[in-house]
């Protein structure tokens, strides 16, 4: 028979009033530990500790729906995280970034200036609040003006609240700079994003509303990178002021136009331009400065009405289109035309399915307008 070498032993409620000797090794027979001690400290010291291990992370905190605790999280340390995002947004400081675990979290306010976000793939935030308040948002209160954050990650952030006003994503103060990277950002029956001053960067995946407008941009310097914007309540994109700068694979609407321009300086390049109930794109002077150049893209109109052109010019001067293609249904007698006469600068090779109509005018700076019943 082997010898066997057993330690003194006890429970925690025991150790906690036992001190040891410097140097004595003792077994918790609750934690299933070893404990040191020093001939000093009542418990001493155990190898293990109940729950997480501390794990330092400096100015990083961390945020997960299933294993996170308000009461228990630390700011920089992943072994401590928070379980809801505004507790963690409460407890960052200046210059840190919080890590989001993958979980759904229905939140909303979560702007904080110097504080910036980092969503893992999977971590997504669903605002249900019947109140106001975006997701982002850096003017529901005085607290929030004049953000300066970044946010990273593949998240995806989706606007499901019933207030009159709501959106995902809402940037509206003179010194805000936002930046959004992001897989989805997605509206039920309200918008997604809207800038009405500032300086936002989004680049996202997908953008998609049941709302009236999927993105507004009315003011600030924005620029926009989506792969897919559509919304099925409204018009797609909306640019109202500013200056806008729209990059997209696609911009669709099935309920509006799919893009509408009323003011700004605005610069886009998309692959198509698409609604199924209204123009393609509708270009309507409402106040200067006032320009808009579309690069690239195919303008389509698929409304089986006479009102189903790809393209309305009214009350400017100011549209350019470089290297488009413009399809109007079959319903339509023009692939662009205008309320009263109007001219549209060419560059490029414009392409149509139909003839422009007698208020359009082209003025060419090296371009040219061709129509081809067979162009699609």
């Amino acid at each position: 028979m082997p010898k066997q070498v057993r330690l003194r032993r006890g429970t925690t409620a025991q150790h906690a009033t036992f001190a040891g000797a410097l140097g004595e090794v003792t077994f918790d027979t609750d934690k299933k530990t070893l404990v040191c001690h020093d001939g000093a400290t009542a418990g001493g010291f155990p190898l293990s500790l109940d729950g997480p291990a501390s794990v330092p992370t400096g100015s990083l905190l961390w945020v997960d729906a299933i294993n996170g605790n308000d009461t228990t999280g630390l700011r920089g340390d992943a072994g401590f995280p928070f379980l809801t995002l505004t507790a963690a947004k409460d407890a960052a400081a200046y210059g840190d970034t919080i890590i989001v675990r993958p979980g759904t979290y229905n939140e909303r306010n979560l702007l904080k200036t110097g504080v910036n976000w980092h969503f893992i793939t999977g971590a997504k935030v669903v605002n249900s609040a019947a109140a106001s308040g975006a997701i982002f948002d850096d003017g529901i209160n005085g607290a929030n003006s004049n953000i300066i954050c970044r946010i990273t990650g593949d998240g995806e952030f989706i606007n499901n609240s019933t207030d009159a006003l709501s959106w995902a994503i809402v940037v509206s103060k003179s010194g805000s700079y936002v930046s959004i990277d992001a897989q989805f950002i997605g509206a039920g029956s309200k918008g997604c994003v809207r800038c009405t001053n500032g300086n936002t960067r989004i680049h996202v995946s997908t953008i998609n509303s049941g709302g009236p407008r999927a993105v507004e941009l009315y003011g600030g310097t924005n620029f926009l990178r989506a792969d897919e914007i559509k919304s099925t309540g409204g018009n797609g994109v909306e640019l109202g002021g500013g200056s806008n700068t729209v990059e997209a694979g696609s911009i669709t609407s099935e309920a509006g136009v799919g893009m509408r321009c009323i003011a700004g300086t605005n610069d886009v390049a998309a692959r198509e331009i698409k609604s199924s109930a209204g123009y393609g794109l509708h270009h309507q002077f409402v106040e200067d400065p006032f320009t808009l150049t579309v690069n690239g893209a195919r303008i389509v109109s698929t409304l089986v009405a006479a009102g189903g052109r790809a393209v309305q010019a009214d009350g400017s001067d100011d549209l350019t289109l470089k290297d488009c293609v413009l399809v109007s249904s079959a319903a339509a007698a023009t692939s662009i035309d205008a309320g009263t006469a109007t001219n549209v600068r060419l560059y490029g090779s414009t392409m149509a399915n139909k003839s422009a109509g007698a208020n359009i005018t082209f003025l060419t700076g090296g371009g040219r307008f061709e129509v081809d019943a067979n162009v699609r």
